[in-house]
């Protein structure tokens, strides 16, 4: 009794965790590989928190992360961070960038500076293992794209 009790209660502490966020947003979790072969992004959920890392494949085949990617919802609104590293004059720099989506709707505005402007995630319509990533850089610009595809693991 007491066992099933406990049990019980983990499957509805581990569903109330994971039901934060919609299902749309849960989609994310899971590997993708970028349709041109020269990367992939891996998200997967840890707590309050959709943790993902951006990495690039290089000609030979070693694999850098580029990207620690973030998604949080707090309240009814979901808040996208994506932090990088760059190399200024032999100097490491963290630049973070910060997003505020509407509701569960995975479109993204930056909060802080202008590049990127907005960034927007979409899944295929009828095949859900495809994933469009649109990066819009400033408000009269065209998006840039990117197609993903679900790694099969």
């Amino acid at each position: 009794m007491r066992f099933t009790l406990v049990l019980l209660m983990l499957t509805t502490f581990s569903v109330n965790v994971s039901a934060q966020f919609s299902r749309k947003t849960r989609k994310l979790i899971g590997t993708w590989e970028y349709k041109s072969g020269n990367g992939y992004e891996k998200w997967e959920i840890d707590g309050e928190f959709l943790m993902g890392g951006a990495y690039r494949i290089n000609k030979l085949g070693d694999t850098t992360k580029v990207e620690d990617l973030q998604i949080r919802k707090i309240h009814k609104t979901l808040v996208y961070t994506i932090c990088s590293e760059e190399f200024i004059a032999d100097t490491s720099v963290i630049i973070t960038h910060n997003f505020i989506g509407q509701k569960n709707k995975m479109k993204f505005a930056n909060i802080e500076s202008n590049l990127p402007a907005m960034i927007s995630y979409s899944f295929g319509f009828l095949n859900r293992n495809k994933l469009k990533i649109s990066i819009l850089y400033g408000i009269k610009d065209t998006p840039v794209q990117l197609q993903l595809f679900r790694s099969k693991e």
